[in-house]
């Protein structure tokens, strides 16, 4: 598994142990394989919640200045972590304070 999907795979578990995603654990022989969500669930999930790595595009800026940007305004991500970790907020917040 490459670091890439590793970190997904992080992203994933916290997102379920936050109670944002509510899914099926992951097998009891299944080393790296992170829990499931089903379809219907991911998508009620990104109506809801957006990556400020999606956000920073459309703005036209990059992920560390819009995550700095938010700060400064109080807008607090649903999901923090640690460096390189995704922060995702709710779209809600972004809408009322951002042009999204």
């Amino acid at each position: 598994m490459n670091p890439r999907q590793l970190e997904r795979n992080r992203i994933v578990e916290e997102l379920f142990k936050l109670g944002l995603l509510v899914g099926v654990p992951r097998r009891a022989n299944a080393k790296f394989h992170a829990r499931r969500a089903p379809k219907t669930e991911i998508e009620e999930f990104k109506k809801t919640y957006i990556s400020a790595e999606e956000v920073a595009p459309m703005l036209g800026t990059v992920t560390t200045k819009l995550v700095k940007k938010l700060d400064r305004f109080g807008i607090e991500p649903v999901l923090r972590g640690v460096k390189h970790v995704a922060k995702i907020y709710r779209r809600e917040d972004l809408e009322q304070n951002l042009s999204v």
